[in-house]
């Protein structure tokens, strides 16, 4: 996801006039420290994480809700399941990160 910006040597094909290119490169620049900024600021890995694992989640048990209605009471236990259940896989994968990064 970074280092998505144009570089100096593909823009001289383009743009001959070094004038030209330095303005472009330095927002460039500009842009990508700001999306790192807000990644990290944001959590936004952690999100794509609880994200995913909610998606697989919900696909793994997609066949247990199937003929059980509008039964609206077991909604909020559900959810309450799936929560807990999500929150287990975050802290898994954070665990399996720190284990990858220390190696």
């Amino acid at each position: 996801m970074y280092g998505a910006g144009c570089t100096d040597g593909e823009l001289c094909l383009r743009f001959p006039e070094e004038d030209l290119r330095r303005p472009i490169i330095e927002e460039n620049l500009l842009d990508e420290s700001l999306v790192k900024e807000r990644v990290s600021k944001y959590r936004v890995e952690d999100w794509f994480k609880a994200a995913l694992l909610a998606g697989r989640y919900a696909f793994e048990h997609e066949d247990d809700e199937e003929g059980e209605g509008d039964d609206v009471e077991g909604v909020e236990e559900g959810t309450e399941q799936i929560s807990q259940s999500v929150e287990g896989m975050i802290e898994e994968a954070t665990v399996v990160d720190v284990e990858m990064e220390e190696a």
